[in-house]
């Protein structure tokens, strides 16, 4: 259905916000009596609707939003992330213009998610994509959305970078499937490659910002992104989401500040800046020695490479060189992680975890630098997943091997 003919009147609109919150599945069966409307299309926007319901719920309080196929909504950054981004060039752009008109584009906009949110920072901002469909429903859908000012482009990036004047900002999301449909990681693989595109990037644009794989190699992306100012490793409430490297034309320093951040959707947000300089002058003490204590970081430290660094500026203990667990005997209600109160340490050994935990029969399960899986250790322990209960398999600076019992405080 083309934008133009979805109206507040169509028996499609109706039948939409009657069963927005139905089960898709079984809509999708009932096709009985569905002959005067385009049925395809309302089960699929309906879908849409309950995809976006939690990840970007600015957009699902509009009625009159389109969606596209399942896979660009399930690639398309959350309300979250893109307002991070959002934030992020409103600090840095605004500092570097102060009067003159500033102007931006999104490379790669598929659902229009960043383009929306980025667009508010700039005066002109352009959406580029080369996939008709996806152009039309973005334009239908910044329309919905108030937001008609942004300017749509159905071009490939390559010849809208060609075609363009100077820009103050650019932004790349490149598709990270190759042609089979399975992820990829590595920066040649991306569709477009930011490498190849490098030079006309940082050519007509400022300052250009390019959304990587969680699973990226920092230092691989680094020599092949030089005037890499800033990198940003992002988690939503725990679960790393993307990387973003920051490109500056006029920055020559070699060592790039990284930030690791943790966005939370009922707490502060949790973030440590840092260079790799300073995590590798970082020292801290290795103990085998439990406090009452034990702090585990969050997952965008641990992929920002921050294993030291924590130690250090939270002044805690770490319990072994690979086990990226600290302790202390005192509560650091700021540490960018999870806090738990430590309540019983037993050896490795069942028999003695059993003896000191008597009648304890689910607990959530976490391994640290030990060779056993959390499925192993399920079944070792005869522990059902779940509950309030944690239990610490890991290795201490002495190498030996325990079990740490604790209650999750933060």
């Amino acid at each position: 259905m083309h934008p133009s003919e979805y109206i507040k009147e169509s028996m499609e609109y109706r039948f939409i916000r009657e069963h927005i919150k139905e089960d898709v599945r079984k809509l999708a069966l009932q096709t009985h009596g569905m002959k005067d409307m385009n049925y395809p299309f309302a089960i699929r926007q309906i879908s849409g609707y309950q995809h976006i319901v939690n990840k970007i719920p600015d957009w699902y309080a509009c009625p009159d939003i389109l969606f596209p196929p399942t896979l660009s909504l399930e690639q398309c950054s959350s309300q979250q992330t893109a307002c991070y981004k959002r934030d992020l060039m409103k600090t840095i752009i605004r500092k570097q213009k102060q009067e003159q008109t500033i102007s931006g584009a999104d490379l790669t906009g598929g659902f229009g998610v960043d383009a929306y949110y980025l667009s508010e920072v700039f005066d002109r901002f352009f959406y580029v994509e080369k996939q008709p469909e996806l152009c039309r429903i973005a334009s239908h859908n910044f329309k919905a959305l108030n937001r008609p000012g942004i300017q749509v482009f159905e071009n490939e990036s390559e010849e809208f970078l060609q075609q363009s004047g100077k820009l103050d900002f650019v932004y790349l999301d490149p598709s990270r499937r190759n042609r089979d449909g399975n992820k990829v990681t590595a920066l040649r693989d991306c569709s477009p490659d930011p490498a190849t595109l490098y030079e006309d990037l940082i050519k007509k644009a400022g300052l250009v910002l390019i959304k990587l794989s969680p699973m990226i190699d920092l230092s691989l992306a680094l020599k092949a992104l030089p005037h890499t100012r800033q990198i940003h490793v992002v988690a939503l409430d725990n679960d790393c989401k993307e990387v973003l490297f920051l490109l500056d034309a006029k920055y020559q320093t070699a060592e790039p500040e990284i930030t690791a951040v943790n966005l939370k959707n009922n707490a502060a947000d949790q973030v440590l800046k840092f260079r790799r300089s300073d995590e590798a002058n970082a020292s801290c003490v290795y103990t085998a020695q439990v406090g009452d204590y034990l702090y585990e970081p969050n997952v965008s430290l641990l992929k920002a490479g921050a294993f030291i660094m924590p130690a250090q500026a939270y002044g805690l203990e770490k319990l072994h060189k690979n086990t990226h667990l600290y302790t202390s005997n005192k509560f650091k209600s700021d540490f960018p992680g999870k806090i738990f109160e430590v309540k019983t340490i037993s050896s490795a050994k069942t028999k003695d975890f059993h003896k000191k935990l008597p009648g304890l029969q689910q607990a959530n399960l976490v391994v640290r630098n030990v060779p056993m899986s959390v499925e192993a250790l399920r079944k070792k322990l005869n522990l059902k997943e779940g509950g309030e209960d944690f239990v610490f398999a890991c290795t201490l600076a002495d190498e030996s091997k325990v079990f740490l019992y604790g209650k999750r405080l933060l």
